[in-house]
Parts: structure tokens; C-alpha cells; sequence
């Protein structure tokens, strides 16, 4: 069987393009998956870096923060309710009627020692507009009122036409010892 000259140099070609095939498919494909690997690599490494970043400034603004916290904190102790206050609490509560022609009874004024709440109960006697007026004023107040129940009822006189209100007050108050 003997290959003309044609087909000789066909085959010649079709063995130098396979040994060429396999020379990049040995070599090319490799490198293509090792790069490949390195971008992965990369990216994972910096989407890393970009955190501990993220970590860094948060760290260094708390610490810039901190300052400003300890200033603000420096205004608590007048905020905050001690046991020994409760003298003053009572004076404001009926400083705070009084001004608006408000008739107050304390109901209850019990201080939990478990859980350090004081508990306040209030009856209040007053117009409708002056008794609105005096929760705005309690809302004020210097110390963090929690107002736990609030009831309205209208009190009706036909003989005065009037529009006073009765209101329960149900308040809660932490006490810092």
C-alpha cells in the first residue's frame, strides 16, 4: 500500500496537529486551571481583607464613640430615681396638679424590691383640656415615667354642665439604687 504524495503530507499534518493538540492539552489546560484557582484564591482573600477592614473602622469609631458616651452618661444620676427621691416625686406630682387645677390621690405608692420598680396609682379629679395638660407635664417630668394604665371617664353633672374628667393612673418607675 503505498501513500502518494498528497496524502502523505495530509498525514504529516494531521500528526503534527495532534502531537500539538496534546502538547496544549497538556500544558495549556493546567495552566488555565491554575489560574483559575489563583483568581478564585484572590477574590476570597480580598473579600477577607475587605472585612477585617470593616472590623478595623467599626472598632475605631466605637472607641471615638466611648468619649461621647461617658460625656453623655456624666447626666444620668439626674435622671435616674433613687428610694430616698420619693419625697420629691410626690412634691413634683402635686406641683404638676396643682398648676393645672388638678384634684390628685395617691392610691398606691409601692416600691418593689424584687425587680426595682415603684409602682404609683393615681386618682385624679379635673376639666377635660387640664387633665391632658398634666399628662404632657408628667411626660416632662426629669424622671422615665412608664405610664402602665391610663383610664378616662367623663363626669357628668346636670346641674353644673360641666366636662370633668376622672382619670386612673397606673405608673411604673425604675429605681436605680
Amino acid at each position: 500500500m503505498r501513500l502518494n504524495f498528497e496524502k502523505k503530507v495530509i498525514l504529516h499534518v494531521l500528526f503534527f496537529c495532534v502531537i500539538i493538540a496534546v502538547i496544549s492539552g497538556a500544558v495549556i489546560w493546567p495552566t488555565i486551571i491554575y489560574i483559575d484557582n489563583l483568581n478564585r484564591d484572590t477574590y476570597n482573600l480580598r473579600v477577607y481583607m475587605e472585612r477585617r477592614y470593616e472590623s478595623a473602622k467599626n472598632i475605631r469609631f466605637s472607641r471615638q464613640k466611648t468619649a461621647e458616651i461617658k460625656e453623655e452618661t456624666r447626666n444620668f444620676p439626674k435622671f435616674t430615681f433613687k428610694s430616698t427621691d420619693q419625697l420629691e416625686l410626690i412634691t413634683a406630682l402635686e406641683n404638676i396638679a396643682s398648676h393645672h387645677n388638678i384634684t390628685q390621690k395617691i392610691d398606691i405608692l409601692n416600691l418593689d424590691a424584687k425587680t426595682n420598680w415603684l409602682n404609683i396609682s393615681l386618682s385624679t379629679t379635673g376639666y377635660y383640656n387640664d387633665s391632658w395638660n398634666y399628662l404632657a407635664d408628667l411626660e416632662k417630668i426629669n424622671y422615665f415615667l412608664q405610664i402602665d394604665k391610663l383610664v378616662f371617664s367623663p363626669i357628668f353633672e346636670r346641674a353644673e354642665q360641666s366636662s370633668s374628667t376622672k382619670m386612673f393612673l397606673g405608673l411604673k418607675l425604675y429605681v436605680n439604687e
